[in-house]
């Protein structure tokens, strides 16, 4: 399967939609968040992102811990159905994410212009969606004069995927 502007995403999720019309530009002023009594893996999650967008594209966003996800502000939000933030942005954005839907291991990704969710039906599921999110980032057109690697951007999505069979794994010939 290529990795290609049809396909950005390997390997290809069971379910996928993508809207270039409904790009969300990640600018510095964008927060990404966590629950106020945040788990480990939500700040493993969290700083895993941060360190992909500082790297990649010179963006360093901030983590900001709250209760609620700001209606006006946009926003990131990473994590498991059982985080406070991302079932009250999965209300808002009328998502269907549990922990038995789409199944372990299984997420959703939503990406329009007022921000993103990366939801998980288990902690495992959320990494995968954001290893989904982070080939989807490309770089976003900056002004003459910019920084080649000052902002990013990512296509208006939402993909839903889960594990086809039990064991994740690869494998690869070897010849003798």
């Amino acid at each position: 399967m290529n990795h290609s502007p049809d396909n950005p995403v390997f390997p290809m999720p069971q379910k996928v939609s993508l809207d270039p019309r409904a790009t969300f530009r990640l600018e510095e002023s964008c927060p990404i968040l966590v629950p106020e009594q945040a788990t480990e893996h939500d700040l493993f999650l969290a700083r895993f992102l941060v360190a992909v967008l500082s790297d990649r594209f010179g963006l360093p966003l901030s983590i900001r811990q709250g209760t609620a996800v700001p209606r006006t502000q946009p926003s990131i939000v990473v994590g498991a159905a059982g985080s406070p933030l991302v079932r009250a942005r999965c209300e808002a954005w009328g998502v269907d994410i549990s922990p038995s839907n789409p199944g372990p291991e299984g997420y959703g990704l939503h990406v329009c212009k007022e921000g993103i969710l990366v939801a998980g039906s288990d902690d495992r599921g959320a990494f995968y969606g954001l290893q989904t999110l982070r080939q989807l980032l490309r770089p976003q057109g900056q002004p003459e004069g910019a920084p080649r690697d000052a902002g990013a951007a990512v296509p208006g999505a939402q993909i839903r995927d889960r594990p086809h069979v039990p064991f994740r794994g690869i494998r690869l010939y070897l010849p003798g």
